[in-house]
């Protein structure tokens, strides 16, 4: 039996502040698709931007997954919020000294 490829459901980057070194931007970035159990899977990375995204030594990358709600407007706001907090997580792991 073949498995269906994962559905996507959001993806949403969001430039935080400008760092050092170089003045790169980083970059919190959240994925969400229904993989072909149903479940939510929402990856989360951070990342420094200064043309081309590389990985920074602050934020792990996080997968998590989620019972699969009934509408994709359900999981949409599922997403959203777990962006919203990743945000807020990422601007704690950050040192202070990075931000310009």
């Amino acid at each position: 039996m073949k498995l269906k490829s994962a559905s996507a459901i959001a993806n949403a980057e969001t430039p935080l502040q400008y760092a050092e070194p170089s003045y790169a931007t980083i970059l919190a970035h959240t994925q969400a698709s229904l993989n072909s159990k149903g479940l939510l899977k929402i990856e989360q990375r951070c990342y420094l931007s200064n043309g081309v995204k590389t990985d920074q030594p602050w934020v792990r990358p996080q997968i998590k997954f989620a019972p699969g709600l009934s509408s994709e407007d359900e999981m949409l706001a599922v997403a959203q919020t777990m962006h919203q907090r990743f945000l807020i997580h990422t601007r704690h792991q950050v040192p202070d000294e990075c931000f310009v």
